[in-house]
């Protein structure tokens, strides 16, 4: 509204104390009746349309906010989708790990339950034994802490989404009022839907049958269970990271466009308001300015005629300071 105020006063303020073009304003200045009623009516039909402008702008920005609203809502609904994805996919490693474990876990009983023979201290298998028991207490750590991560990494990636959210509709909030609501809504939805699949109660790993009961083989298997869980939790990190980045460079766009539309919403609201094409209520304030600031330096001397007459001064002086030199010198060369 200030904008619009500056371009009604302006064109008023421009006229200066140009006599001509009040008097063809204001009719004779000496009546100041006839002025001050001619002023009254300027001032009358400047708040009007300033009251209508009002009214027109309050529309726009309600349509605009709406479109927001609308925006971050749908850019929820996606990142709460990516962030359920990556969830889902960190559950999944984890998964893949404990069936191998149970797996390994099986065999090693098998093993142990065999009846021990004299002497089998010697045997090789007692190694195999040994070594399988330690890695699986290893892989059941490494398990243990990665689910105990898994909602960490989630809550991280979450944060992440949100600060893109928030930061874009802060900026819109200048424009288009207080966004918290709007913003909170986003948040809570983008949450729902990123740790749903954590809610989920876990699923009985089922007890494996059937299960070898060579050691080598299940420490390669159980080995290369554990290089692809942590393979796949990194794949997955890796994806939801470009996934956010990209979606923020997303919100970001939109959130500048609906700024945009805004902006020339606004621009075609003046142009109504004071009957101008759209690019003359652009130029108006510019204009109106430049005029002001032409005629408040038509009134004082320029810095460069200043300088051309300083010289000049400067030597008519020196020439009159020699001239009565000389003339105290003669009359004392006289005496």
């Amino acid at each position: 509204m200030k904008c619009i105020a500056l371009l009604v006063v302006l064109p008023i303020c421009a006229f200066g104390n140009g006599s001509s073009e009040l008097s063809a304003l204001f009719g004779d200045a000496h009546d100041a009746g006839k002025v001050m009623n001619k002023l009254n009516g300027m001032v009358a039909a400047a708040q009007m349309k300033l009251s209508q402008a009002e009214r027109h702008h309050s529309k726009i920005v309600k349509k605009v906010r709406k479109q927001a609203e609308d925006m971050f809502a749908k850019e929820a609904t996606s990142y709460g989708a990516g962030l359920a994805q990556y969830s889902t996919d960190l559950i999944q490693a984890s998964d893949e790990l404990r069936e191998a474990l149970a797996v390994a876990k099986k065999g090693l009983a098998q093993a142990e339950a065999k009846p021990s023979k004299p002497g089998d201290w010697k045997d090789p298998e007692v190694g195999d034994r040994a070594r399988l028991s330690a890695q699986v207490s290893s892989a059941t750590r490494l398990l243990q802490r990665a689910e105990r991560r898994r909602s960490r990494m989630v809550k991280e990636a979450e944060e992440q989404a949100e600060e893109a959210i928030e930061e874009e509709a802060q900026k819109l909030g200048m424009k288009l009022g207080d966004m918290t609501p709007v913003m909170d809504k986003a948040k809570e939805q983008l949450e729902a839907a990123a740790e749903a699949p954590l809610k989920k109660e876990e699923a009985a790993v089922p007890t494996p049958k059937n299960v070898t009961a060579n050691l080598t083989s299940l420490q390669k298997t159980l080995t290369a269970s554990v290089s692809k869980s942590q393979a796949d939790t990194s794949a997955a990190t890796k994806r939801t990271d470009a996934f956010l980045g990209k979606t923020g460079k997303e919100v970001a766009s939109k959130a500048k466009d609906i700024q945009q539309k805004l902006a020339k919403a606004q621009t075609e609201e003046i142009a109504k308001v004071l009957g101008r094409a759209p690019e003359d209520a652009k130029k108006a304030p510019a204009a109106a300015k430049k005029q002001l600031a032409s005629r408040a330096s038509s009134k004082k001397p320029s810095h460069t005629a200043m300088a051309a007459t300083k010289p000049v001064a400067v030597a008519a002086k020196k020439g009159a300071d020699a001239s009565k030199a000389a003339t105290v010198a003669k009359k004392a060369k006289f005496f």
